[in-house]
């Protein structure tokens, strides 16, 4: 691309997803670049990006965007599947492309991407954003000084922790295949490598034993391989789902050694000087001292100013982001070969390659721990929406342990879970918002529950997905004739922040200072209230409290705050027992909910008899789990204190949407009420885990097992 005549360089952005925005930001920062479109098939989420930054042109597909006035660079940040074929039609438009990691799914696709772009004379470019993060600079003029010799080994270790994977949510791409997880994060620590120490030549590497995800998907937490690079060898550690982040590279040479820390920035340099051990030791202690108070002064002070708005942004992760995306368009702008092209992206896929090929005869996967029921003929049929979530898993696996036909409405089209995989379910694919699918789902049903949240990222979401999705399924109840729709709320549409004595724990009468969460289901229960009041539907509420078990999380939110897996700051002091329940216990309270007669109309709080204190919870995290877990005290008005500085940060910063903190909702977290469910045992026949050493058992030390 020729060097810029001043016009400005009009960018499009193809995928509209969670990277989107850090692409959007530094592209704003550059002067000669104009946002031009967001192209993604989910138009309502394109059109509110666009409208975030103020993009004229939303398109659901490249023929939308490329019909009219196209681009001069398309930022690709699709999911991975799509990343070559995407690139191939822009560059074959003659359309620049900057393309999100990785470039390709092989080797094969990238040479004929890079191909590609050198035939039709169009820039390509790959975000291997780690080469530029600002560490690793650093690290690499301490290099090209040769301040330790040539480099000839490398130590690459990746611990990290994955938000889907903690989450059980294993829709994502990366985990419909056992490799895709290298592919999709593999690219940040071998293009690194490949900087440091060029082609990858051969690699031998040792998986972890693989466990099935959700009963159905191998997949291997951890990685070890030895490589032999062009300028040296490696030692590589990749894990995925561990609870504490760690990304470091260290550097041997014959000269010394260099060793940083990605996650958090630190460069240190251990020399040979010309004196003896003990001095030699003391004079790099104290120069590497000096070096980690100055970047521990830096990041505190950048962080602070960004968040007053003081200065720009440049946390190490955004820095990286922003860095290769300006150096980029720097090089186009200036007709220079962009930095990473797909050259780079080649060699780097290469390394993905020669790591899974090079693997040792693996283990076989682990047996399925998901319960293998036989179909029984002649059970209802029955309609579940929140199949695939805690509660919802454990539901369909009773209904069909029981004979029942059963259908579920799940989102996506990605791998199913164990449970949904069975003869007896019927998987159909839509949401709330979709009209004919639920009036399809809905049909011939004899009991419909309805686990599905509909939580959104406003009250605005909230009130049109899961407020409005619920009136929709209810209607659709009344129209096919469903005997009775189970709903499930929550104990937080309660207010609980104080004891009520002998009385009732009742629906917050003020749900708008509550949480998102509390204030939909609050909302949601007096839709349903309404419409049996007013139209006869039959309709059952369930309140569950803590709800604890197999596939659920040992770091519940009920107990109070957990900034990090081995710290809980309470809600409170910790000493009031919590109203615990096993999640085997609420799905025999759903089922009874939906045949027993006479119940129409009524809510029931699902609370065990076990009522650990926040306290007990967490010394029997840290007993079962061998582990240092602490309880941190506090008390509502500190927390609320805290909440406060908070709010003041962004009033002085002007964040949108700043609401000030709800004390009610602060207090509320602590759970103080005693909630009775003795109306529940009577009305359902319902008997919950009584002993509590089984309790334990099943609710803590099954989970800390799944947690590995």
């Amino acid at each position: 691309m020729p060097k810029s005549s001043g016009k400005k360089t009009r960018v499009a952005l193809v995928g509209g997803g969670y990277i989107a925005e850090y692409h959007l930001e530094p592209l704003r920062q550059l002067p000669w670049v104009e946002l031009s479109a967001v192209v993604d098939p989910d138009l309502r989420r394109a059109k509110a990006l666009a409208a975030r930054w103020r993009i004229p042109e939303v398109h659901a597909d490249l023929d939308g965007l490329l019909a009219g006035d196209r681009p001069d660079v398309a930022h690709v940040a699709t999911p991975p599947p799509e990343h070559g074929p995407v690139a191939a039609r822009l560059l074959d438009e003659g359309v620049a492309a900057f393309v999100e990691k990785p470039l390709g799914l092989s080797v094969a696709e990238c040479e004929e991407l890079h191909q590609l772009a050198q035939a039709r004379g169009v820039p390509l470019g790959v975000n291997h954003s780690q080469v530029f993060h600002p560490g690793f600079r650093e690290l690499m003029a301490l290099v090209e000084a040769r301040v330790i010799g040539p480099v000839e080994h490398v130590v690459s270790v990746t611990n990290l922790p994955l938000r889907q994977l903690a989450q059980r949510q294993i829709g994502h791409w990366m985990f419909r295949e056992p490799r895709n997880i290298l592919l999709e994060q593999g690219p940040h620590p071998f293009s690194l490598l490949l900087a440091l120490l060029g082609e990858v030549r051969s690699a031998r590497t040792m998986l972890s034993k693989a466990r099935l995800l959700a009963g159905t998907v191998p997949f291997h937490e951890s990685w070890q391989a030895n490589l032999r690079c062009a300028r040296g060898t490696a030692s590589v550690y990749l894990r995925f789902g561990g609870h504490h982040l760690a990304s470091s590279l260290e550097l041997i040479g014959p000269d010394g050694t260099l060793s940083l820390d990605l996650a958090r920035g630190f460069v240190q340099h251990v020399e040979k000087t010309q004196f003896p051990d003990f001095e030699d030791t003391r004079r790099n202690a104290v120069r590497n001292a000096r070096r980690l108070k100055r970047t521990g002064r830096r990041a505190f002070w950048g962080y602070l100013g960004a968040l007053l708005r003081f200065r720009p942004r440049n946390d190490l992760f955004f820095a990286a982001m922003r860095d290769s995306i300006h150096a980029f368009h720097q090089a186009l702008r200036e007709g220079r070969p962009v930095p990473q092209s797909a050259r780079e992206a080649r060699e780097v896929m290469r390394y993905c390659h020669l790591v899974w090929s090079g693997r040792e005869p693996e283990f076989p996967p682990i047996a399925e721990t998901t319960r293998s029921v036989p179909v029984q003929a002649g059970g209802d049929e029955v309609l579940v929406l929140g199949a695939t979530g805690f509660i919802g898993s454990h539901l369909v696996e009773r209904l069909v342990a029981r004979g029942d036909r059963v259908r579920v409405l799940v989102r996506g089209h990605g791998p199913l879970p164990a449970w949904l995989n069975h003869p007896a379910v019927m998987v159909l694919h839509g949401d709330l918002e979709d009209e004919g699918q639920l009036e399809r789902a809905v049909r011939g049903c004899r009991h419909v529950y309805h686990l599905a949240t509909g939580l959104g990222q406003s009250w605005e979401e909230c009130r049109r997905v899961g407020v409005g999705g619920t009136e929709l399924l209810a209607r659709k109840c009344l129209a096919a004739g469903v005997e009775r729709l189970v709903f499930t709320s929550s104990i937080a549409a309660l207010y609980l922040g104080e004891s009520v004595g002998d009385a009732k724990a009742a629906l917050d009468p003020h749900p708008v200072g509550r949480s998102l969460y509390a204030r939909l289901k609050i909302a949601c229960e007096q839709v349903l209230d309404r419409m049996h009041r007013e139209d006869g539907l039959d309709v059952v509420v369930l309140r569950p409290a803590i709800v604890v078990g197999h596939r659920g999380r040992s770091r519940v939110s009920g107990t109070g705050y957990w900034p990090r897996d081995n710290h809980c700051i309470g809600w409170n002091k910790g000493d009031n027992p919590l109203p615990f329940v096993l999640v085997e216990d609420v799905v025999e309270a759903l089922v009874a909910a939906a045949r027993r007669p006479g119940l129409a109309g009524r809510h029931y709080d699902l609370v065990g008899p076990v009522r650990l204190t926040a306290r007990e919870y967490v010394q029997e995290v840290a007993r079962l789990s061998r582990r240092p877990v602490g309880f941190h005290p506090r008390t509502p008005a500190v927390l609320q204190l805290v909440e406060i500085g908070k709010w003041l940060v962004k009033l002085a910063i002007r964040k949108p949407d700043n609401r000030f903190p709800s004390y009610r909702d602060l207090k509320t977290r602590g759970l103080v009420a005693w909630l009775d469910a003795s109306t529940a045992e009577e009305d359902l026949g319902w008997r919950p885990e009584r002993d509590r050493v089984r309790f334990i058992d099943k609710g803590i030390r099954v989970v800390l097992e799944e947690d590995g």
